[in-house]
Parts: structure tokens; sequence; C-alpha cells
């Protein structure tokens, strides 16, 4: 039907007729085939293309009010009630503690704050000093009296020049050579091309408010852009941004992801999580910054549920392959909260068990289950931690910079996320593309993975 040609004047009565006999057949799907009669894509045509960018890759602004208690020494670093550039500003993260502590995310009991003084030193000495607590009423939020929300959702300011320093900004990040290869490639910001930040510290939870915002915003995102240009969108997305629009596709029904998606593009994805992310808990991750201490983020990052989201899945894993291996237990993908538990962290291990345990919704996918044409884009043969070996967990959780450890690696990943779990996919894409050799942030820098992302999205 694509290649029906249609007098200009003849498409008003065409697609009114067309839309009047699928409603009389009460088909959605026949409805969206009707509708691309009346707008027949010329050949070369560049369809939409949103990007959801992966964690720690979306920038995000902080609000706090009178009620944010600031640690000593942080005081003036915020004006309150005022919007300001969190994450990537380096005037706050060279104050780390001041940022992890706006930031992080607080794991209490349900009603904790309401039994007075006696809740909350329960609920300071179950985090201190481990034990399991009542998982029947752990809740997870921001601190009493900060907002945070992402920068520029739409537009490409959020993604992109990421590093904000001495009044400009910094092309730090991949994510801006990917939008820059795609736009050398014919893509406009703002007419065919548009970015999707999100809250990256929060899983998408049932009773998180951040998969609210995410769903509405990006729905709201996809229409806009078929409105405007009569063509379906691609979405496009990196690491956790893929798992981030996978689930955002399994709440839509069938019949609006026909209309409104021509292609989801996800890449490197962790569909079974990633050993680093053992990591990123327990000791901290510097993202490979060689003059940051290993630690350096690691006070935020252990509190974020997301990362919680990343942990290895005993789904997808050998059922006696550790993960973390100590004197005392080995634990693998089975035993994550445990470990958690284990490490001195009560409330992620409840909320893990509780809330993140249940997130993932393909597991047992097929292909063609998630309703959109899907192009699976993996990277391998890179060296990729895949085991972490410690004497003690409770003293690497609270002084990493001392206690002894060790991370053995392998060559089977793409330097974040190991092979098995990307290549999950395998059972659900229509299509699985490898490229050998190219890094997990190095993919979005990658000319082939460029053009042959520009090429999915070109009207053939």
């Amino acid at each position: 039907m694509r290649g029906l040609l249609v007098k200009t004047t003849a498409v008003p009565i065409l697609v009114l007729l067309l839309t009047l006999s699928s409603s009389v057949r009460g088909g959605k799907l026949q409805m969206r085939r009707d509708l691309e009669v009346g707008r027949v894509a010329r050949s070369g045509s560049k369809r939409p293309i949103i990007i959801v960018p992966g964690l720690a890759a979306s920038k995000v602004e902080a609000r706090v009010d009178d009620e944010y208690e600031f640690p000593a020494g942080c005081e003036g670093t915020a004006a309150p009630d005022e919007w300001h550039l969190t994450w990537m500003d380096l005037s706050s993260i060279r104050k780390v503690d001041c940022f992890a502590h706006k930031l992080g995310l607080v794991y209490e009991e349900a009603g904790e704050t309401s039994q007075g003084g006696f809740g909350r030193l329960r609920g300071v000495l179950t985090r201190v000093f481990g034990g399991k607590g009542s998982e029947k009423g752990t809740k997870v939020a921001n601190r009493k009296g900060v907002e945070v929300r992402p920068k520029e959702f739409g537009g490409l300011g959020g993604i992109t020049n990421m590093l904000s320093a001495f009044g400009t900004t910094f092309a730090v990040d991949k994510m801006t050579s990917f939008v820059r290869g795609l736009q050398r490639h014919g893509w406009v910001e703002g007419e065919t091309l548009f970015g999707a930040p999100f809250d990256w510290r929060y899983a998408p939870t049932a009773s998180s408010k951040v998969r609210e915002d995410f769903n509405r915003d990006l729905t709201a995102l996809v229409e806009e852009c078929f409105r405007k240009t009569g063509l379906p969108v691609v979405l496009v997305s990196h690491s956790l941004g893929g798992l981030m629009t996978t689930k955002f596709l399994l709440s839509k029904p069938g019949w609006w992801k026909q209309r409104f998606v021509a292609t989801f593009i996800p890449m490197s994805v962790p569909w079974a999580g990633a050993q680093r992310s053992t990591q990123a808990i327990l000791i901290g991750d510097n993202g490979n910054v060689p003059f940051l201490p290993m630690n350096y983020f690691g006070g935020l990052q252990r509190t974020c549920t997301s990362g919680l989201w990343l942990l290895p899945r005993k789904a997808f894993w050998d059922a006696d392959y550790v993960m973390v291996e100590t004197p005392e237990k080995n634990y693998t993908g089975s035993m994550m909260g445990e470990l958690l538990e284990d490490s001195g962290l009560p409330g992620q291990a409840s909320i893990y068990r509780k809330e993140i345990q249940q997130l993932d919704g393909w597991t047992n996918m097929r292909k063609g289950e998630l309703g959109v044409n899907m192009l699976c884009l993996i990277s391998t043969n890179v060296r990729t931690m895949s085991r972490l070996v410690t004497p003690s967990l409770l003293d690497l959780t609270r002084d990493p910079l001392t206690a002894p450890y060790t991370l053995e690696y392998s060559m089977d990943g793409d330097g974040i996320v190991n092979s098995r779990s990307m290549r999950v996919c395998e059972n659900f894409a229509d299509e699985v593309l490898e490229f050998e050799g190219v890094g997990h942030r190095g993919i979005l820098s990658s000319k082939e993975v460029i053009r042959t992302v520009a090429n999915a999205a070109t009207v053939q």
C-alpha cells in the first residue's frame, strides 16, 4: 500500500473513507495502515527519532525548599526554591558529599517518620548495623525537601554536552557524537530528532512517580512527532534507556504501537543485568575517569533503585555462576537480595525483593510479542568485569578505599555489560547486529552504528 499513488486533492476524501471503513471493521491496526495510504511517505524520508539515553546520561535539575536540611559544610550550595542543574554541573559534583546527600535516595520503613524519635532511631540502626528490618513496609523516596526533574525533555540539551563548567558546556559524553552523526545524515533537532531524558536514579517500579512521568511525557512526544510528520517514530535507546523503553512499550496497547512506532532500536542493553553493577553498589563506579577514586560516586550509586535493577538476573545466568566471592559465601544470580543484606543494605534488599524482581517483562518474551519491529545492536570482545572477590562485604561497603578486593575480567562483553545479558534480545528481536571490539559507550560514536541507525530510520 505504500506504493499507491494518490492525487493531492483526493487525499482528504480518501483518508475519511478509509477511516470510516476501518471503524466499521473495528480494526485499529487497519486504521493505521489506512492513514498511511493517505500520507504516502516518499522514499528517503526521515522518520522522527527519539533517543532514550542510559544510566547517568540525562541531565537532572534539583530544587530544595525550607524543609531540606543541608549537611554541615553544604550550606549555600543551592538557593531555596530555585531549579538548578545538578548532574552534571562541575561545581555540584566537586562537592561530592553535598551532591550525594541531595540526590541520594532514602530508604525508610513505612510510617517511620510518624513514629517519632524511636521510629527514626530504629531506621538509622537498621541502615547502619544491618538486619532485615521490615520488608513489608520499606519505601524509597527523595530526601525530604528535595525535588528532582530531567532537563529539557523533548530537546537534545538534556542528553548532550553533559558537563557544565565555567559558564559553558563540554561534550565529555559519547551521546553528543551520536547526535551529531545523525544530524550529518539529515536529522534536525526539534523536527525529526528528539531526546527523552529521565531521572535515572529510579527504576520504573509500580510505586515510582518517575515511571508515571516518563510514560506520560514519552507518550505525548511520540504522538506529537506523528502529528507533525505523519510518520511513526523510531525509538533509539542505549543501555538502561533500553530497559526503560521496553517497559514503556510493554505498557502500551498493540494498536497504539502499530500506529505510532515504526521501529525500536536498543543498543548495548543489560537485559539480564551486568556484573559491573555489583561493583557500583558495593564499591562505587567512577565511570573509568582515571583521576577519580573508584568510590567517588558510591554514596549516591548504592541508593539508586536503578542500580538494583541492573544487578544480574537469576533467570538468565547459570545457577552455579558466582557473581561475588567471599570466604563465607559465594553469591549467584539468585542471591542478590542476600548480597545486599549481607553488605549492610537491608532497605535495598527489601525493595529489590518486593519491587525490582517484578520488573522484567521480557523473561519469556518471544519474537513479535513486544508489538513493534525491533533491531537490537550489541557489541562484544571487550574486557569486561566478570566477578568480584573480597574477604569482607561489610568492610568493602564501609571503606572501599582501604578494604581489599579483586575484580576479575573476561573478553565476554562490551566493557560494561556482559555478552550473555546483551544477547537476551536474540529471543525476541526481529534482527540482531553485532559489532566486535566496540565498547559500551563507544557504540554511540561508531560511524558504522550511526549509519545503521540512520538507514533503519529512513523510509526505503
